[in-house]
This record gives C-alpha cells, sequence and structure tokens, in this order.
C-alpha cells in the first residue's frame, strides 16, 4: 500500500504571513508481513511551508502481478514537473526500474 501523510502546524513559516503554515508530508510503502503487521519500505519525509515546493507525491495508476511479483505504476509529482515509475514491491525492499520524466514547467 502506498500512502502520503501530511501534518500541518499551526505555526507559520514566516511571522510575516501567517497564512503560510508549516507543513510535514510523509510518503511511502506498507508492506504486509507474515505475521499480520505491516513493514514500512521506502519512507521519505518532507518538512516545507505551504508552497511544498520541495514535496514528491505519487498517484498510483495501476498494479500488476507477475510470476509472484507485484509491479505498480505510478505518477509522481512534484511542484512543477512529473515522472512515470514503475516500482518493483518485494518483500524487503522497494525498488524503481523504470523511471521516464513526463515533463515540467
Amino acid at each position: 500500500m502506498y500512502f502520503v501523510a501530511e501534518k500541518k502546524y499551526r505555526t507559520p513559516s514566516f511571522p510575516q504571513d501567517p497564512s503560510c503554515e508549516r507543513i510535514t508530508v510523509m510518503t511511502g510503502w506498507l508492506l504486509p508481513r507474515a505475521d499480520g503487521t505491516m513493514a514500512l519500505r521506502d519512507a521519505k519525509v518532507f518538512v516545507t511551508d505551504c508552497d511544498e515546493k520541495e514535496v514528491r507525491t505519487a498517484l498510483p495508476l495501476a498494479t500488476v502481478h507477475v510470476s509472484n511479483q507485484a509491479f505498480w505504476v505510478l505518477q509522481e509529482h512534484g511542484y512543477e514537473d512529473e515522472t512515470y515509475l514503475i516500482a518493483e514491491i518485494g518483500p524487503a525492499d522497494v525498488r524503481y526500474p523504470i523511471t521516464v520524466n513526463g515533463g515540467g514547467c
């Protein structure tokens, strides 16, 4: 399972702009273990402000199962660009064997 978690703080990033909150964004994968618990893989944490320029999150488009292996097709987007990825989900890690730049501003 791919996830995006976001926490907004009441403290502004800049005292002169109280409407621009500090934000923490975390992305990653939760993989089931044999004992019923979940393992966190490929976690990324972004500490940013209201413009979220540093943040990269993904939109899962499809899952493909081939020979007991799961592959996810993702559209990852940042502040000014996007990338298309194939994620190979293994029991111990997440790999990205194919990454294609989708363009940007």
